[in-house]
């Protein structure tokens, strides 16, 4: 059993190095918490609380008025069997309501179980035990302010191996976007790169039937066209659909299964940041699978432990996970000497580390203290 004697708090704050915004609103700064749980036999395990204003439900003082009690209500971690009922027993107690904070203690305290047990975070939380998965691709971020800087990112990540390249799209002019993308579009498909859009629901009721011009340019996935009362108006796509924002409300799973049994192909779109964590991204994911639909990870700009553990999620997720959005370069203007090993240039890597792998991070975030 692991037991749990203490948890430290380091708050951060520091200026986005690249340019970061979607359809409704922009961020400069982020501000989150990392999170040091330690334990009786002086293991630390390391996680990071880090909701996005504007998007996630939480806000980061309920995190940190969370984090300095919840962790005295958890039990006693166990070492043996399967790590997600030994993480899911231990954190019931607690009745932890933030989705940051969930996921900043689910990371510590993986970090501190695969140290324990010597085995990564992405190991202890596969359902199964078929040897090591895939590298998986990451997509692109494609968020220059001009055409001209989006091709030149496009073409820069091409270089570096990726093949799919996300766009924000404003479906409050779509016309205007339409064209945009179908240039971007012109412009990287000689590459070998396919798009993704995101309209952070920006499609109005008017505009309903608007978004399904997007098909032209077909993309891997659009994600979230339209509000959360229009997904039940969509009848028909030629494109699949990707849910996000909507994962955070309640009747997601009504929405889908009704998109689903119209025929509508779609995807579950995994921030563990803002979805509630691990677990709930795990549980999500088997009902992206019985769904038939796909499945990948991304980030809410997060700092350099959540996109460990991100990536960790992704790994641990393996086969059912299609190109993730955590792709390190641009974010790692924000912390150059504190990347996360298992994220490379295209992929995902599959590290033999303990936990997390975040240790010599934390050194660097902790110091001495």
């Amino acid at each position: 059993m692991i037991e749990f004697v203490g948890c430290d708090l380091a708050p951060y704050s520091w200026t986005l190095g690249r340019r970061s915004a979607n359809a409704n609103r922009s961020w400069e700064n982020r501000r989150g918490l990392f999170v040091r749980l330690r334990t009786s036999a002086g293991i630390m395990g390391y996680g990071e609380a880090a909701p996005l204003p504007g998007f996630s439900i939480d806000d980061l003082e309920d995190c940190e008025h969370v984090l300095t009690r919840a962790w005295r209500d958890c039990g006693p971690l166990r070492t043996d069997g399967p790590a997600r009922e030994a993480l899911r027993a231990s954190l019931a107690p607690a009745n932890i309501p933030c989705a940051a904070a969930m996921f900043a203690l689910e990371s510590a305290m993986l970090d501190a179980l695969g140290k324990a047990r010597g085995e990564p975070a992405w190991r202890l939380m596969r359902d199964r035990a078929d040897g090591v998965p895939a590298p998986l691709p990451i997509a692109a971020l494609l968020s220059g302010a001009t055409l001209e800087a989006v091709i030149a990112e496009a073409t820069a990540a091409v270089a570096r191996g990726l093949r799919v390249g996300k766009v924000k799209v404003n479906g409050r002019d779509s016309a205007r976007e339409l064209a945009r993308v179908v240039a971007i579009h012109r412009a990287v498909e000689p590459l070998g790169m396919r798009l993704r859009l995101d309209a952070n629901r920006s499609f109005s009721n008017d505009d309903l039937l608007r978004w399904a011009d997007f098909a032209a340019v077909a993309p891997d996935v659009f994600e979230e066209p339209v509000g959360s009362i229009d997904w039940r108006r969509i009848s028909s796509s030629d494109v699949r659909l990707g849910m996000d924002e909507s994962l955070l409300e309640t009747g997601w799973q009504e929405r889908a299964e009704a998109c689903a049994g119209r025929g509508i192909v779609g995807a579950f779109v995994l921030k563990p940041m803002a979805a509630g964590g691990w677990l709930r991204c795990i549980d999500l994911a088997q009902r992206s699978r019985e769904l038939a639909w796909w499945t990948y990870v991304t980030h809410l700009f997060d700092g350099p432990i959540a996109a460990a553990a991100t990536a960790e999620l992704a790994l641990s997720l393996g086969g059912e996970s299609h190109p993730s959005g955590i792709d390190l370069y641009g974010r790692s203007d924000d912390w150059p000497t504190l990347a996360p090993l298992q994220i490379g240039e295209s992929h995902i890597m599959p590290l033999e580390h303990h936990g997390l792998g975040v240790d010599a991070i934390a050194g660097k975030i902790w110091g001495n203290r």
